[in-house]
């Protein structure tokens, strides 16, 4: 018997990455694994060229005794978040697990960089993923406390003792500082519905091309 038979998650940011590998073993355990990101294959490349789209995450799901559901939704935006979550509900009827890996913007490629020299690219893409994070945990909240249970987990870095320290790229530490703080913030306020909202920090992994932490 699968642990996770019946139950339904959905991985934001899962066509690579940690997302990608979160998704596999959600697949593992038998679960309903509702896999969206931006990258898919009918759609245009990531800049990084990257390998990995939705439907190769969710058909490997399905493979691993899962069964995989590829969503194409750039999930920065509220309507896309919204529709997304109506599909899950109307099929569904429930989520029980939302593991959001969305991460945009490459930071080891101006790492070095003064503020004033980066790009307004880089800090919309630190938003967005900040949105994403934000919409995806609106509606979940939604669905789960309804129920009276849930889990979110989200991926991010730079948990540190001292939350005053710096993490050596300012948007790298606001991006992942405001995620953290969210996590922390949004735990409190759904505990008593008996939805646990969490932090998980994988530290350095890869993405197949070069160092990444997230997917798109």
């Amino acid at each position: 018997m699968k642990p996770l038979k019946g139950k339904v998650a959905l991985v934001a940011g899962g066509s690579r990455g940690a997302g990608r590998g979160i998704a596999l073993a959600l697949g593992e355990a038998g679960a309903i694994v509702y896999v969206a990101a931006r990258t898919s294959r009918h759609g245009p490349k990531p800049a990084d060229n990257a390998p990995g789209t939705v439907e190769d995450t969710a058909g490997e799901v399905t493979r691993r005794s899962g069964e995989g559901i590829a969503i194409r939704a750039d999930l920065s935006d509220d309507e896309q978040v919204a529709a997304l979550f109506r599909r899950i509900e109307t099929d569904c009827g429930r989520l029980d697990v939302l593991a959001n890996s969305v991460w945009s913007p490459n930071f080891m490629e101006v790492w070095s960089k003064r503020f004033w020299d980066l790009s307004a690219g880089i800090w919309r893409e630190t938003m967005e993923t900040i949105s994403a994070c934000w919409f995806c945990s609106v509606y979940a909240a939604k669905l789960m406390v309804k129920r009276g249970h849930g889990l979110m987990v989200h991926v991010t870095d730079n948990q540190h003792q001292d939350p005053a320290a710096y993490r050596g790229q300012i948007l790298h530490d606001l991006g992942h500082e405001s995620i953290n703080r969210l996590v922390m913030s949004m735990s409190r306020e759904t505990k008593r519905s008996k939805v646990a909202v969490v932090g998980l920090n994988p530290g350095f992994t890869r993405n197949g091309t070069g160092p990444a932490v997230y997917d798109e």
